[in-house]
């Protein structure tokens, strides 16, 4: 559970524009996709760990 905790602060950090298109993002991500999905997957873990 740690690992949720860590995600609602980094998400505190931000907007909630910013949020809002992150979520907007994942729902075309998952819509148009797995192998995109993995990418994008990769990419936003590598964004919200650095």
């Amino acid at each position: 559970m740690d690992g949720v905790n860590f995600l609602i602060k980094k998400l505190n950090n931000y907007p909630v524009i910013k949020v809002s298109l992150l979520v907007i993002i994942v729902a075309l991500v998952v819509l148009s996709g797995i192998k995109i999905g993995e990418i994008a997957g990769k990419f936003m873990y590598y964004i919200l760990v650095k």
